[in-house]
């Protein structure tokens, strides 16, 4: 389970494992998630381009790397989100590695 909470200067992250949970921490202004929330929604909705990508990756940068390798090392083949206001506005599946979408 994940629940990422964004702070005024931070997206904090519980993370429960197979190991217990685990705390981590994003320095990012609220600001510019809020914004980069907006541009992935309104990218994903036009489907004649991939212009979701660059946000997709920037919020799995967020939002997902920061524990991903201790997701490998534990076994973790399956993430249940619990987000919050602005969060549950976006498919988290869709998030991008870079290479791969999370889902």
């Amino acid at each position: 389970m994940v629940y990422p909470i964004i702070l005024s200067e931070r997206v904090e992250l519980l993370v429960s494992l197979p190991s217990g949970l685990a705390r981590y921490a994003t320095a990012v202004p609220a600001e510019d998630v809020l914004q980069t929330l907006q541009r992935f929604r309104g990218h994903l909705q036009d489907r004649s381009s991939d212009a979701h990508l660059e946000s997709g990756q920037k919020l799995h940068d967020w939002l997902v790397a920061p524990y991903e390798d201790e997701l490998a090392a534990q076994g973790v083949d399956t993430l249940v989100f619990v987000p919050a206001g602005a969060l549950r506005t976006v498919p988290m599946a869709a998030l991008h590695d870079g290479t791969h979408f999370l889902m």
